[in-house]
């Protein structure tokens, strides 16, 4: 059983996420420079709505042919409480109506400061 994706990012610090897209069942990349992604979350206990919401032209995908995406989020983007958030990616191909998704767990750290 694959573990979900987690990453600990600090609150208000700009950061990019890079994404690697694999076949579940092979392994293999997979191309997804025609697919449509999306990103979303929000916190664990007491969710009120979408905390973050990147749409697909957020992506950066240079890299979409050998399953690499990135996902730049700015220091107001991780602007968040200190606190744990489900998140999503979301990837869609419309041609073949193939829509995919996978859970990941975000940790707000505290920012500290002096």
């Amino acid at each position: 059983m694959a573990t979900k994706p987690n990453f600990t990012l600090k609150q208000g610090e700009a950061k990019t996420l890079r994404f690697t897209i694999r076949d579940k069942t092979t392994g293999e990349v997979v191309d997804v420079s025609s697919a449509t992604l999306t990103f979303g979350g929000q916190k664990q206990v007491n969710p009120d709505g979408l905390d973050i919401s990147k749409a697909d032209g957020t992506f950066t995908k240079t890299d979409a042919a050998s399953g690499i995406v990135l996902l730049p989020l700015s220091a107001s983007d991780l602007d968040l409480d200190a606190e744990v958030y489900e998140c999503e990616l979301k990837v869609e191909f419309a041609a073949d109506n193939i829509d995919k998704s996978t859970h990941i767990e975000l940790t707000i750290q505290e920012a500290i400061t002096s």
